[in-house]
């Protein structure tokens, strides 16, 4: 453990196989430290990507998922990791850095249904995975930070990025996932769309005026199924109501039967 700026770091703690910083000002890496952090998604994510793939981590915080998928596309893939909160930017940078990994691109921006700028509600308590351009469901003192915003299509267009080349897309944006989604259309209306992680929080949906049926129902329209996924018997379910969601996070599949051939992921008949 070091000091910095008066800030307690659990330097290069393993998990997953990766190594990564932990910050005891902060509630996530606390949280990780005692208990773990989201399994059966990584779980997933380290079977389903594989070498040359392009993954989008929208909401990377401190990394922990750019990170494995970086390790996983290797060097002739990428991961573009979005962070719009400007401390934990930082931090996400640094655990990128010394990692060694020159696969991964951050980016200090959040991804909305707009370009221009938004207000980010930044938590002053530590509770900085709730951060959010609503109202944050944790904590109560925030600081508000200008962000400048952008459309996933909008981004894609820009660096190049045709539906072909990302294969899944993690979304973690505390609330915010239905305006990512509508800033995504052009690109997630297509049949070889990628595969989704979208988080599923009531609170946090609840907050912008929405509702986890009314997510669900936007992620339907653009052509998806949702799934859940478990570990121990390595297999995918269909989630028929949202009730079914066994965790925060739901992957969302238009074509089943192929993330089940390249990743030995079976399907609940």
């Amino acid at each position: 453990m070091q000091r910095k700026n008066g800030r307690a770091c659990l330097r290069g703690y393993r998990m997953c196989g990766i190594r990564t910083n932990l910050y005891f000002d902060s509630q996530l890496c606390k949280g990780i430290y005692v208990r773990g952090f989201e399994t059966a998604e990584l779980d997933f994510m380290a079977r389903f990507l594989g070498a040359g793939d392009v993954f989008l981590d929208i909401g990377a915080n401190i990394g922990v998922y750019s990170l494995l998928a970086a390790k996983r596309v290797g060097s002739t893939g990428a991961v573009h990791a979005f962070e719009p909160h400007g401390k934990t930017y930082e931090r996400l940078k640094q655990n990128i850095a010394e990692s060694g990994c020159r696969n991964v691109v951050c980016y200090n921006l959040a991804l909305s249904d707009a370009e221009g700028t938004a207000c980010l509600n930044a938590s002053l308590e530590g509770f900085d995975a709730w951060n959010s351009l609503s109202q944050p469901t944790r904590g109560s003192a925030f600081l508000a930070e200008s962000v400048r915003t952008l459309t996933l299509d909008g981004f894609c267009s820009k660096h190049g990025l045709s539906v072909e080349a990302i294969t899944m897309i993690k979304i973690d944006v505390e609330g915010w996932e239905s305006h990512v989604l509508t800033g995504a259309e052009r690109l997630l209306l297509q049949a070889r769309a990628p595969v989704l992680q979208v988080e599923f929080s009531d609170r946090a949906c609840r907050q912008t005026g929405g509702s986890l049926d009314s997510l669900a129902s936007q992620i339907l329209r653009l052509g998806y199924s949702l799934y859940t996924y478990d570990i121990p018997r390595k297999r995918l379910t269909r989630i028929r109501n949202i009730s079914d969601l066994l965790s925060e996070n739901a992957l969302c599949l238009k074509d089943a039967q192929r993330v089940a051939c390249r990743s030995a992921i079976t399907i609940a008949s």
